[in-house]
């Protein structure tokens, strides 16, 4: 821009005796805003309750600067987005030092920051980067869902919720403690819920607390616990030993004959049930035929 035109101005004093007294002046004008200047702060998702706003003032190398003045917008954080921003509002005094620490900055809320400044004729520049802060200050919710009443065994299903309303959810971290200790799965969110398997045909029977980790976007986490019972039957290949039957070898004439019998042991899984079974053949001229397949 070329250098604005000058000039020079002379005004005259007179008393009632009408002496004069000349008063001479330049006039420049000024129709260039303010130039340069800087303005940074910490733009992505924050949990703190205060942000600091770093600054340099525009110059003006005409009538020069009057005021600088900070301004901020502000919008609702929702899952992880901004709802659009309204026009930046004043923020602190007129004339601020650098850096402005801002502690009025609130959870579940974006922010951004502009820098305005004014010459001595009402030029005025605007320093707004295109810098949004989030800020997210509330853990995360989650819930384990109930497992069935019967003890859990084998490769068992896992499943929960979680949100966080504000910055969004990173991830869920699901533990177990108790007769052992294991990590279970590191889960993804998908549509509010999440889901693991845990195989747990390796550790002991007893009783098992499982604790989910939920980690938003701003790094805010909370813990949610259910206690569980875990149960898988002893693999048991070997059959029951010992035990004994007796009876009469003997030809009767009644209706009736008397077993006696000893059910013997099993030092794995144990004796589940005993069935007493018989095969029958016909008898013909003091001699048995061919027995059948034994039956209860």
């Amino acid at each position: 821009a070329s250098a604005p035109l000058s000039a020079t101005k002379t005004i005259y004093a007179y008393d009632l005796a009408q002496n004069a007294t000349p008063v001479t002046f330049q006039l420049t004008p000024d129709s260039l805003p303010p130039v340069g200047g800087a303005i940074n702060y910490a733009g992505g998702v924050i949990s703190a309750s205060s942000t600091s706003v770093t600054f340099a003032p525009p110059s003006d190398a005409e009538s020069g600067i009057s005021t600088t003045q900070l301004a901020r917008s502000q919008s609702r954080l929702v899952n992880g987005a901004c709802e659009p921003f309204p026009s930046a509002q004043p923020i602190g005094a007129a004339n601020p030092a650098s850096p402005y620490v801002d502690s009025t900055i609130t959870s579940g809320f974006c922010y951004r920051y502009a820098l305005r400044a004014t010459d001595n004729v009402d030029n005025a520049t605007i320093i707004s980067p295109i810098t949004t802060l989030m800020v997210d200050a509330t853990p995360p919710v989650s819930t384990i869902s109930a497992s069935a009443a019967r003890p859990l065994s084998g490769i068992a299903p896992v499943t929960g919720t979680a949100a966080d309303a504000e910055s969004g959810l990173q991830a869920v971290d699901v533990n177990v403690t108790g007769p052992a200790s294991e990590s279970i799965c590191h889960a993804t969110v998908l549509a509010g819920g999440w889901n693991c398997t845990w195989d747990t045909r390796s550790i002991p029977n007893g009783a098992y607390v499982i604790t989910t980790l939920a980690t938003d976007v701003a790094g805010n986490s909370s813990t949610t616990s259910r206690s569980v019972q875990v149960f898988n039957a002893p693999t048991d290949v070997t059959p029951p030993t010992g035990g004994s039957i007796t009876y009469a070898s003997a030809t009767i004439n009644t209706g009736s004959a008397t077993v006696t019998f000893a059910s013997g042991t099993d030092a794995e899984s144990g004796i589940a049930s005993v069935t007493l079974q018989r095969a029958s053949a016909s008898l013909t001229a003091n001699q048995c035929g061919a027995y059948g397949p034994f039956a209860p």
